[in-house]
């Protein structure tokens, strides 16, 4: 079986799509214990490397990406409070990304 995210398939809600960076923002498949969780990955071989690969500014963009979501499902009563955002727990290890977790 091949990457999940080489390309990602629309499984899920999606909450944003950058065509220009391939970045996918979504709700996680697995909820893991928590309300809901957001993933940020982006899509395609061009991120197709493990986290410690990617450069300072693909890590922070992200990550702030995945956090201003957040951030915003809070304003808008989807979810009470950001949790974490992880960058160390990954199901897919040979492919960056960040999943916040929402209660």
């Amino acid at each position: 079986m091949g990457c999940p995210f080489c390309p990602i398939i629309e499984r899920t809600e999606w909450y944003l799509e950058d065509l220009m960076r391939m970045v996918v923002a979504c709700r996680d498949l697995k909820s893991r214990g928590y309300k809901y969780r957001i993933l940020v990955v982006g899509s395609g071989p061009e991120w197709h490397r493990p986290w410690k690969d990617y450069i300072k500014e693909e890590r922070e963009f992200l990550k702030g990406l995945a956090e201003f979501i957040a951030n915003y499902h809070i304003k808008i009563g989807k979810a009470k409070t950001l949790v974490k955002a992880d960058t160390t727990h990954f199901s897919v290890i040979e492919h960056g990304h960040c999943q916040v977790c929402m209660r």
